[in-house]
């Protein structure tokens, strides 16, 4: 008479097999969707800062006599208004580079990034990028910053973005990704505050 299904023991071995697989391959599954989601937000505040750049050089050829930075990342996308204000806080209108006459200029470039950006700021996987753009010490830079971002998320971002992360406390003030303060911890997930650095051409 021939036998239909399997024994008891056969099933059991391969359990023991499939469960030996799925322990081997998940954590390289998720290792490899970790880095996807780094990798699609590195990418994301390099085109954002890009845009940043793109940004100014388009005011300052077209007449601005002054350097001009947007103080949203929502005005990558977004019509410039002459009540619209700059990184340094002074609104379009208020003469010199910020003239109403050039607001058209500006705006026929539009956009300055591939993506719509909201005014709220920009989901990635790893967060929400914040709608300011901050002047950091001295105004010789500006950062694009995320906030209460998963700290082992802080560290694959400056591996991609910087390719280090040996010690990511150590990265606070040097490189394009920083790492600007840390909470969380002693049983509760450890977060960090972070900023893409982008040089900036002129002082307030």
């Amino acid at each position: 008479m021939k036998r239909f299904g399997f024994t008891l023991m056969e099933v059991a071995v391969a359990a023991a097999l499939i469960a030996i697989l799925a322990s081997a391959t998940v954590p390289t599954f998720i290792d490899y969707l970790d880095m996807r989601n780094a990798e699609t937000t590195a990418k994301a505040l390099a085109a954002i800062g890009n845009g940043i750049i793109s940004y100014q050089s388009i005011v300052h050829t077209n007449g601005g006599t002054t350097n001009v930075y947007p103080d949203s990342i929502s005005s990558l996308t977004n019509p410039i208004a002459v009540t619209t204000r700059n990184s340094c806080n002074v609104a379009y209108n208020n003469g010199g580079a910020n003239t109403s006459t050039l607001l058209s200029t500006f705006n026929s470039a539009f956009p300055y990034a591939t993506f719509y950006i909201p005014f709220g700021g920009y989901p990635t996987p790893l967060g929400n990028v914040d709608a300011t753009v901050t002047r950091n010490t001295g105004n010789t830079s500006m950062s694009i910053t995320m906030t209460g971002i998963d700290s082992m998320d802080a560290a694959r971002l400056e591996r991609y973005i910087d390719g280090d992360d040996v010690n990511i406390t150590a990265n606070q003030t040097g490189g394009t990704f920083r790492v600007t303060g840390f909470t969380g911890g002693g049983g509760t997930p450890k977060k960090a505050n972070v900023g893409y650095v982008i040089p900036v051409a002129a002082k307030c």
